[in-house]
């Protein structure tokens, strides 16, 4: 499959400011990574698998974004700069943030995919993970596996 960027530039592809969404947008899934090209690809491979979706280019970002929608999953990458997917999916599952769904399935984005990688990930509270680079059949068994389609 190959995946082409999107002939419209995404609004948070250069930036750190919130998306144009409006509260409570419907979206089924944000992805949280701070690098534009894994942002484009997972937009098109969600697309591509019927998903809508907003994203986030770090962990405060996404938490910010989850206090004000509602989605059906993340795809969280687990490093990012400011605040990283392990310290993101810590703070959902907490009651300090005020997100709107702290049981939501979160799917890390990673490039180990190492025992002990998959441990932390776990650790954390996150339900998943897939590797990187993203593979559709395998984020496909993935979103069927949390969000039942």
């Amino acid at each position: 499959m190959t995946v082409r960027p999107p002939e419209e530039p995404n609004p948070m592809s250069d930036n750190n400011s919130t998306p144009d969404s409006t509260p409570d947008s419907k979206k089924d899934v944000l992805i949280v990574d701070d690098n534009k090209i894994n942002r484009i690809v997972a937009q098109r491979l969600l697309e591509t698998l019927g998903y809508s979706c907003d994203v986030a280019v770090d962990g405060r970002k996404a938490v910010e974004q989850l206090e004000l929608n509602s989605y059906k999953a993340v795809l969280m990458d687990v490093q990012m700069p400011e605040l990283d997917g392990f310290e993101a999916t810590r703070l959902i599952r907490s009651g300090e943030s005020k997100v709107l769904n702290h049981e939501i399935p979160i799917i890390a984005l990673t490039a180990y995919a190492g025992e002990d990688d998959k441990a932390k990930c776990t650790a954390a509270g996150m339900n998943d993970y897939v590797g990187k680079p993203l593979v559709l059949e395998e984020l496909k068994e993935k979103l069927i596996k949390h969000v039942g389609r």
